[in-house]
């Protein structure tokens, strides 16, 4: 439309009529009048005589009236589109709480009635086994492959929460557990983004979440990544309150205890997972410092109850560190980096190959 200047010199060099040009301007001005109900006024080509000044006032004219009609028509389906979105958003609304109600529900059928992948038992058998040394205080100790990768804190109190319930269900317990703290991740990314921009932003994202495939397909049955997810969210909102906020001892002494629980989680799955919240940790350090909302003295004196707090929970479920806690989480770290990682066989055209081979 901008090319054709409103019947001047068009974008192919000559003035047009609507109803006589062909091929594509043709289409062109037929949909608009199909899409607009609107029909096209006669407009004429400019050219130098007194006539065709009379016509280009009339062009001027008329132009303009189209234009206005064709604003109101748009403007008109405009209002139409946002009063049908505005009527579906305010159904969803009007049962938020049934919505929520029936995605928490299928979730936790799905958890229930899907099967076990294929490394899961793994992580729950290590859970186990470290359970059983810390409750008898080191006198049953059991080895197992690659077991000293690992800090059990979530596998040993989910196996310890599974003994409550009948043997036969205990996979589909591990299920549900984790299913929860997928969906509290969920519930995390929520306040976070009602925090940082608001409540309708907040709600979109978090169904965005639910109904990602690999995220909702792997809420029950990953019992690491769901995990890690969990930690990074709800560290970063506790991070958040506690840059921003300024609590009493004990509320602040509860907030680093929140921080380290998290932190020792997510390290016991993977050794690096510190590492991934580095960024995090220098922003809200930048704000801090920048904005003089606290001082360098309390900030250190925070950080080392975190560490110790830290330490001490990730060394506890840490049990083939036990024989010292100084060296050996160092020699353990370290060995992640080398090759001796990962499963000690591979099937390959139902053929089992050992890695080492």
């Amino acid at each position: 439309i901008n090319a054709h200047q409103w019947g001047g010199n068009s974008f192919f060099s000559s003035g047009w009529n609507p109803r006589h040009i062909e091929g594509i301007e043709h289409f062109f001005f037929y949909n608009l009048e199909y899409i607009t109900n609107k029909k096209f006024t006669r407009f004429y080509a400019t050219s130098g005589t007194d006539a065709d000044k009379v016509a280009d006032s009339k062009l001027t004219e008329d132009r303009t009236k189209w234009e206005a009609d064709v604003a109101d028509g748009n403007n008109l389906k405009l209002l139409e589109k946002k009063f049908k979105l505005k009527k579906y958003l305010n159904i969803l609304l009007d049962n938020e709480k049934i919505i929520k109600t029936a995605l928490i529900i299928y979730a936790l059928y799905c958890a229930f009635i899907i099967g076990v992948s294929w490394d899961e038992l793994y992580y729950h058998e290590i859970g186990k086994i470290n359970l059983k040394y810390l409750l008898s205080f080191g006198q049953i100790e059991e080895s197992f492959i690659y077991k000293y990768r690992f800090s059990t804190l979530y596998w040993s109190l989910s196996s310890l929460i599974n003994q409550i319930f009948p043997k036969h269900l205990s996979l589909e317990i591990f299920h549900l557990i984790n299913t929860i703290f997928g969906l509290m991740t969920i519930v995390g990314l929520y306040r976070i983004n009602k925090i940082l921009f608001n409540k309708a932003i907040a709600k979109i994202s978090s169904i965005f979440l639910f109904l990602i495939p690999f995220f909702f397909g792997h809420l029950a049955i990953n019992n690491k990544d769901i995990i890690l997810a969990f930690s990074h969210v709800w560290i970063v909102y506790y991070v958040y309150k506690y840059t921003f906020l300024n609590f009493k001892f004990k509320k602040k002494l509860l907030l680093i205890l929140k921080i380290s629980i998290l932190a020792a989680l997510g390290t016991g799955i993977q050794l690096l997972f510190l590492g991934s919240l580095i960024p995090v940790i220098f922003i809200f350090l930048a704000i801090i410092f920048l904005n003089k909302k606290k001082s360098l003295k309390n900030v250190f004196f925070d950080f080392i109850l975190f560490f110790i707090f830290f330490y001490f929970i990730l060394v506890l479920f840490w049990v083939d560190t036990h024989d010292n806690i100084i060296l050996l989480p160092y020699s353990f770290f370290i060995k992640t980096f080398s090759m001796e990682i990962g499963w000690p066989y591979s099937l390959l055209n139902g053929v089992y190959i050992d890695k080492d081979n």
